[in-house]
């Protein structure tokens, strides 16, 4: 079993991204994981790789997991309780995943570490929420990347309403950071 950090983080800690994209999970380059040592990737998938809701993967996503999985060991890891989701979005993109992951519990973080054979500290957790993939990326030990939300292509009403919340959420997370004197 992995172990998450040998000595207690302070809270503001738990709160900081390794580091932080002004841009989508696409700006996660081969450059970028050569020049912090990373060696594999775990990456949240709602809001991350596919709007809220959405099935439909963007083109420049495709293509970025494509490029990226050939040199890099990546896993989905979603909080989404719609397994058949998940597994069609990862199917798609060729990738291992899992749902349910209650992030940010480290129970499925240390699953996928264990499974990639690699220590935390090579692998990044890639999301756009501070609470829920930044938090578990840093109580893992991981290099955690704080990427910007992919836009969702759903037009009906509820997708946008939901969409229209968990941007509230998200903006109400990054305040609160800053406001406590976290850098984002």
């Amino acid at each position: 079993m992995l172990k998450a950090y040998l000595f207690p983080m302070s809270w503001w800690q738990l709160l900081t991204p390794s580091l932080v994209l002004p841009s989508s999970v696409c700006a996660v380059t081969p450059a970028l994981l050569e020049r912090y040592a990373l060696r594999g990737l775990i990456v949240d998938v709602d809001d991350t790789i596919v709007g809220s809701g959405d099935l439909d993967i963007p083109q420049e996503v495709i293509r970025w997991t494509e490029s990226l999985k050939q040199h890099y060991p990546m896993w989905l890891v979603s909080n989404n309780f719609n397994q058949q989701r998940i597994q069609q979005i990862a199917d798609t993109l060729g990738l291992p995943c899992r749902s349910r992951a209650g992030k940010p519990s480290l129970r499925v973080i240390n699953q996928a570490l264990t499974i990639m054979n690699l220590p935390p500290h090579q692998v990044a957790m890639v999301g756009d929420r501070l609470f829920t993939d930044i938090v578990a990326g840093n109580r893992a030990g991981m290099f955690s990347i704080l990427v910007q939300p992919i836009a969702s292509v759903q037009q009906a009403s509820f997708f946008s309403a939901l969409q229209l919340r968990t941007n509230w959420v998200r903006q109400s997370e990054i305040w609160l950071a800053r406001k406590s004197g976290v850098k984002i």
